[in-house]
């Protein structure tokens, strides 16, 4: 095998953007540093400020997504 092939499309840049922002936000907090230093990651991969701020928005909506499934499927112990 020569290399690594898929059937889908995929833009990589924004796929990374996205990984970041998600490890950023690993903590429960997305600081302005680490907002700055996205910004400058989507400035080198040349990803415009509104796909940026949709990225961030899709994580921190499946963050709340998250917290409400917690909270309306745990059960008490």
């Amino acid at each position: 095998m020569t290399g690594l092939k898929y059937d889908f499309p995929l833009n990589f840049r924004r796929s990374m953007l996205y990984q970041a922002i998600k490890m950023c936000r690993g903590d429960g907090n997305y600081h302005e540093k680490e907002k700055a230093t996205v910004a400058k990651a989507a400035e080198i991969l040349g990803i415009e400020r509104s796909i940026v701020v949709s990225l961030e928005s899709l994580a921190e909506l499946e963050d709340s997504a998250e917290r409400l499934r917690l909270a309306l499927f745990e059960t008490d112990v």
